[in-house]
Order: structure tokens, then sequence, then C-alpha cells
């Protein structure tokens, strides 16, 4: 939450500078950073999640559904509902 707000902030101030000053690449640099470190918890929680479920499961399988022809079939309204 921190950080977001930070990030926010930076962000204005970086809006506020003049193109192509040296004050200009300070706000930039951090956000940058910050912008680096949310990427790498990302990455850390994804590799985290997916070691864990190699460890704990022998078979993960995922299947490829045709989402676009599910929910044809299911428009409708509350009092006629689609055909799902």
């Amino acid at each position: 939450k921190g950080e977001q707000r930070r990030k926010r902030r930076l962000q204005r101030k970086l809006a506020r500078q003049v193109k192509g000053s040296n004050r200009r690449n300070q706000p930039k640099l951090a956000i940058a950073k910050l912008s680096a470190k949310e990427s790498d918890r990302r990455k850390d929680w994804i590799e985290k999640t997916t070691t864990e479920l190699v460890r704990n499961y022998d078979l993960i399988v995922l299947e490829d559904l045709k989402v676009k022809n599910m929910t044809r079939s299911a428009k409708g309204t509350v009092e006629s509902p689609g055909k799902n």
C-alpha cells in the first residue's frame, strides 16, 4: 500500500517536471526501481506457487476451454435465461 502511494506521488512529480531536464531523471529512476521491485515480487510468487504445486501433486493437467462457445449459450435475462 505504501509503495503504491509512493509510486503515484512520484508519477505526479514526474508529470510536473520539464521534459529533458536533469531533475526529471530522479523521479523517473525511482519509479523504475519501484516497478522492478513489483515485478520481482510477482515473479517470485509465481515461482514459489508453481514449485509448491509440482511438489504436492503427481499430475497437473491444463484444459483448453473454448470460453466463447460456453458463454454464447448462456446469454439471456433473469426472466428467460439461456440454454445452459
